[in-house]
């Protein structure tokens, strides 16, 4: 290939090149332009008008497309979503000097935006910051000015324990929700001057301080220790007395059973001295035979010597040779 058919090929690609350059080059500054002139406000956002820097006009709630000047009109946007706020758990005291730990998380969203620049600088993170304070020294407050028992139970409902068996608790006045009605109330119309909306307040965990938890246990551990105790010397009682009882019981159980036990003996006995004599007024002779060959029996052995010595079986046995 020649230098001069190089060059000529080269020249034909920069020429097929420079339509392709001069679109982009013209989609860059159509999209430049655009947005110097045009502002798109989508349906998750809200925003506010500024004339040199400065704020201008009501807060703008519908998505759409602005128009502005470049370097004299504009806008400033942000989230109009609704937001949540969680603090770390709060330490605080009641009424009654108990320490508690309560654990909350709110939700807002910025309605009007004026006020939320003014305020925040448009900065997510300092207004969760102002919210949160407002709603601690709320919560500390109410929580200060309240039993512990007022902060622990929404009602005045009836407790029962896993048996069934019911509790007299603490009635209370207001009670915790009622509480932290008050306290959402009172930060609202705080809150508000921040252009921000608070839509409402929810207790994620109330307990006691973890300091005291020490405590609580060795208390409630007493306590049910002395619970335990009592049940069981209660018990015992009734262990002496039912054993009382039974021992009581066996012995008229077993005197019964010996008087009826000696009764039916003494009639067998009788019966059986009624057959006895009927058998000898009847059979005499033959008893007495019976009687005699028993007491030979039970007196003479093999090893037995008889002498011809009057006596009263050697009589009786002559008798009966005879």
């Amino acid at each position: 290939m020649s230098l001069r058919t190089f060059i000529e090929d080269r020249n034909g690609t920069k020429a097929s090149l420079k339509p392709l350059v001069v679109g982009i080059v013209a989609l860059v500054l159509i999209i430049i332009t655009f947005n110097s002139f045009f502002m798109i406000q989508n349906k998750k956002e809200i925003a506010i008008k500024t004339k040199w820097g400065v704020v201008a006009g009501e807060t703008l709630t519908k998505s759409g497309l602005r128009f502005k000047i470049p370097f004299y009109t504009g806008y400033i946007v942000t989230d109009g979503r609704i937001q949540q706020v969680d603090a770390p758990p709060q330490t605080m005291t009641t009424g009654d000097k108990r320490g508690v730990e309560l654990d909350y998380v709110g939700r807002y969203r910025v309605v009007d935006l004026r006020k939320y620049y003014t305020k925040t600088s448009n900065s997510s993170e300092r207004a969760k910051m102002l919210i949160n304070n407002t709603l601690i020294a709320s919560l500390k407050e109410q929580v200060q000015e309240s039993k512990l028992v007022e902060t622990l139970r929404p009602s005045n409902r009836s407790m029962q324990t896993l048996n069934g068996e019911s509790i007299t608790a603490d009635k209370i006045e207001l009670g915790r929700d009622s509480l932290l009605a008050v306290a959402l109330a009172n930060s609202k119309i705080s809150i508000s001057e921040y252009g921000l909306e608070l839509i409402d307040l929810k207790i994620k965990h109330f307990a006691y301080n973890k300091k005291n938890h020490d405590a609580l246990y060795k208390r409630m551990s007493a306590d049910l220790d002395a619970i335990a105790s009592h049940n069981i010397s209660e018990g015992d009682g009734q262990k002496e007395i039912i054993l009382g009882q039974l021992a009581q019981d066996r012995k008229t159980i077993e005197s019964e059973a010996k008087r009826k036990a000696d009764e039916t003996r003494g009639r067998g006995l009788a019966m059986a001295a009624s057959i006895y004599n009927k058998s000898y007024r009847g059979y005499g002779e033959f008893y007495k035979f019976v009687r005699e060959l028993q007491a030979w029996e039970n007196s003479v052995d093999e090893n037995t010597v008889i002498f011809e010595t009057p006596s009263g079986l050697m009589d009786m046995a002559n008798r009966h040779k005879k």
